[in-house]
C-alpha cells in the first residue's frame, strides 16, 4: 500500500465518519414541525385577541356614534 492510498482510505473514512455524526434529517423535520405548531398555536391566539379587541372597538365606535346623533337632536 503507497502513502496516497493509505491516506485516501483515512480520509474516506473521516468523511463517513462525519456523516454518521450529522443529525438525523427526520428528527430534524419533527422537531420543524413541533415548533411550527407552537408557532401556530401563538398566532390562532394573538388573532382571536385581534379580533375580540376589533368588535370591542366597532361596539364602541357604534355607541359614539348614536350619542352624536342624539346630541345632535
Amino acid at each position: 500500500m503507497t502513502i496516497l492510498e493509505r491516506f485516501s482510505i483515512i480520509m474516506k473514512s473521516n468523511a463517513l465518519a462525519a456523516l454518521d455524526k450529522a443529525e438525523d434529517p427526520s428528527s430534524i423535520i419533527n422537531q420543524i414541525l413541533i415548533d411550527m405548531r407552537k408557532d401556530l398555536s401563538a398566532v390562532k391566539n394573538e388573532t382571536s385577541g385581534l379580533l375580540s379587541t376589533a368588535k370591542q372597538a366597532q361596539k364602541r365606535m357604534e355607541e359614539c356614534s348614536l350619542q352624536i346623533a342624539r346630541y345632535e337632536t
